[in-house]
This record gives structure tokens, sequence and C-alpha cells, in this order.
């Protein structure tokens, strides 16, 4: 038989006020914590390193090399239509 259906274990004690203030305080405390590790992570493999390469990642094909010849497939226009 389930553990949350017996009569002896209900849901209300799981569920009780105690219970969750418990769990939004553990939640409040871990995840910030979790969140500095990824972070600290970002920082360290040098994620952030050049953010203005994200505004051109969209633009990359596009950009002439510079013998002035597009990149491979960027002899298309509009949504990718060969003209």
């Amino acid at each position: 038989m389930n553990r949350l259906m017996r009569k002896d274990f209900p849901m209300e004690k799981i569920l009780s006020a105690s219970n969750l203030v418990l769990f939004w305080l553990l939640f409040t405390i871990i995840s910030p914590l979790i969140y500095a590790l990824i972070f600290c992570w970002g920082l360290r493999s040098g994620q952030f390193s050049k953010p203005d390469r994200s505004a051109f990642l969209p633009l990359e094909g596009f950009i002439p090399k510079e013998d002035g010849q597009p990149v491979d497939g960027a002899d298309r226009q509009g949504r990718g239509e060969n003209v």
C-alpha cells in the first residue's frame, strides 16, 4: 500500500504549515547557493569573457570573409530562400 494513502500517515501531516515553512526556508537558502555556484563556474570557464559575441552570432554566416567573399550560405536573402 502507498505510504501516503495509509491511515497512520495522512497527507495532512505532509502538508502541514510547519513542513511547508521548513521547505520554503530550505529552498530560499539552497537555491541562491546553487545559483552562485553556477555563476562562479561561468566566470571561471570564460562564459562572460566576450559579452558582445552573442549579439552577432545570428549574423555570423552573413559577414563576409576578409577576401570579400561571403561565407558559405551567405548568398541567401530574406528567410533563407535562394535567389
